[in-house]
C-alpha cells in the first residue's frame, strides 16, 4: 500500500470518474504518493495548515502504471511517484485527514471505498 495526501474536493469530483488525479499532476507529470511510515512526515512539513484534506490508501498492485521510488529533491529517502492516473478501483480506503494542535496523526478511522 502507498498513500497520498489529498484536497478534499479534488478527490470528490474524482469519485464520479473512473480515476483520480491532482491538478499537480499535470505540473509534475507523477502523483506525489508517500510509504506509511512516510506520510506523518510529509503531512506536518508540507500539509500542516491545510484542513480540506484526505488520506487516500491505494493498493499499488492494482495499478496499471509505472511507480518509481525517487527523490527529486536530494535527500535519502526514495519517495513512491506514480506515473499515470490512479483508477478508482485502485483506492481502496480514505480517511479525513485533519491536523490536531500536534500535528497529523495516522488515521484510525477509515471510509472503504464504493466498490
Amino acid at each position: 500500500m502507498i498513500y497520498h495526501i489529498a484536497k478534499f474536493e479534488d478527490f470528490m469530483l474524482s469519485k464520479s470518474g473512473g480515476s483520480y488525479f491532482p491538478n499537480q499532476y499535470l505540473l509534475d507529470g507523477y502523483i506525489h504518493c508517500s510509504t506509511k511510515k512516510q506520510v506523518l512526515s510529509v503531512a506536518n512539513t508540507w500539509f500542516f495548515k491545510s484542513n480540506d484534506l484526505v488520506l487516500l490508501e491505494i493498493d499499488d498492485q492494482k495499478l496499471n502504471v509505472t511507480i518509481k521510488y525517487e527523490n527529486m529533491e536530494g535527500g535519502l529517502d526514495l519517495y513512491p511517484h506514480v506515473y499515470g492516473e490512479i483508477p478508482m478501483s485502485a483506492i481502496s480506503r480514505y480517511s479525513y485527514f485533519v491536523a490536531k494542535s500536534s500535528g497529523f496523526s495516522f488515521p484510525t478511522e477509515w471510509i472503504e471505498r464504493e466498490q
